[in-house]
C-alpha cells in the first residue's frame, strides 16, 4: 500500500506544489525540532530547517524511494546541521585571523560565548553586497583560492582580492559599531558610572 508520503512525493515530481506545501507542513515542526536539539539556537535553527526544505524541493526528482521519505529528509536535515558546524568553525576563523572581535574586552560581552559574535558575523556576511558577500564566502569561508574565484566571476585577481579586503573592511566597520554599542550598555549597567547621589541606596535590615 502506498504511504501518503509517498502519493505526495509523486505528486511534487510532477510539478504540484501544493502537495510540496503539504509535505512541508508535514514535517515542518518535527525537523525544526531536530535541528534545534543539535544547535540550541533559535534563529539558526530557522536557517538551517529553511535550507532543509530548500534542498528538499531541489532534490525531491532523486529520491529513489529505497528508504522512506522520512529517513531521506532527516538525513538531509543532518548533513545540513554538520554543514552549519563546520561554517561555524570557517566564521571563528575568519574572526580570528581578521581581528574582528572588539578591541578590548569589554565587562558586558566577558561572559558571552564566542558564538555570539559568530552570530553577529553570519548576519553581517549576510548584508555585504552580493560580490563582496560571494568573495567572502569563497575565499574566507570555503577557502577557494583569489585566481579560480576570478575565474569564475569573470575578473582579474586583483579586482577579486580588492573586492575581498573591502568586505573585510565593511565587516570591521560594523564590528566596530556593534562593540560601541556594547561599550554604551556596559557604561549603562556599571553602577559606578552613575553619579553618586543618583545611586540606590539599599536599606539595612536591623539586627533585632
Amino acid at each position: 500500500m502506498i504511504s501518503l508520503d509517498q502519493c505526495l512525493v509523486e505528486r511534487v515530481k510532477h510539478g504540484d506544489l501544493k502537495a510540496f506545501d503539504e509535505l512541508y507542513c508535514r514535517y515542518l515542526k518535527p525537523i525544526y525540532g531536530y535541528v534545534y536539539k543539535r544547535v540550541n539556537h533559535r534563529e539558526d535553527a530557522e536557517d538551517i530547517t529553511q535550507d532543509v526544505f530548500v534542498r528538499v524541493f531541489r532534490h525531491i526528482k532523486d529520491f529513489r524511494g529505497e528508504a522512506s521519505f522520512a529517513s531521506w529528509l532527516y538525513l538531509i536535515a543532518k548533513n545540513e546541521v554538520l554543514s552549519f558546524f563546520r561554517k561555524r568553525t570557517q566564521l571563528r576563523k575568519l574572526l580570528r585571523e581578521n581581528h574582528l572581535y572588539p578591541e578590548k574586552r569589554l565587562s558586558f560581552v566577558e561572559n558571552v560565548e564566542k558564538d555570539y559574535f559568530v552570530s553577529l558575523l553570519y548576519q553581517a556576511i549576510k548584508n555585504l553586497p552580493l560580490r563582496q558577500r560571494e568573495t567572502v564566502i569563497l575565499h574566507g569561508l570555503k577557502e577557494i583560492p583569489f585566481l579560480k574565484i576570478s575565474y569564475t566571476l569573470g575578473e582579474s585577481k586583483q579586482a577579486t582580492k580588492s573586492t575581498y579586503y573591502r568586505a573585510i573592511r565593511n565587516l570591521r566597520k560594523h564590528f566596530k559599531k556593534r562593540s560601541f554599542l556594547l561599550e554604551q550598555k556596559t557604561r549603562a549597567y556599571d553602577s559606578s558610572s552613575f553619579p553618586v547621589s543618583k545611586r540606590v541606596k539599599t536599606r539595612q535590615r536591623p539586627f533585632f
